[in-house]
């Protein structure tokens, strides 16, 4: 079709067919949408507080690693886990941390 262009693959939307579909009612289109729906895995945050010198670790960590903060509690964490030689579905269950 004249005056699209494609991405990958897919077809880019006109300007014209984008004002035509901002004009439109949502039920003249909606039933045309393609949805593609991919569950993400749960994460959870939580709030530490610390002390002005592991503050200032992390942050000379992050920095040495050329990450973010956030990316090296993380990695922490998880080389916790596994040193402690357990996931935490183990401890659900009642098993112990291997020796």
């Amino acid at each position: 079709m004249r005056g699209r262009k494609t991405l990958g693959g897919i077809m880019k939307a006109t300007r014209a067919d984008v004002q035509r579909a901002m004009n439109a009612r949502v039920t003249d289109w909606i039933d045309q949408a393609e949805v593609e729906y991919e569950p993400r895995p749960a994460t959870a945050s939580y709030s530490v507080k610390l002390s002005p010198d592991d503050l200032a670790w992390l942050f000379e960590e992050a920095e040495r690693r050329d990450v973010s903060p956030s990316t090296v509690m993380q990695e922490l964490v998880s080389q916790a886990r596994q040193a402690a030689g357990s996931a935490p579905a183990d401890h659900e269950a009642g098993d112990e941390p291997q020796a």
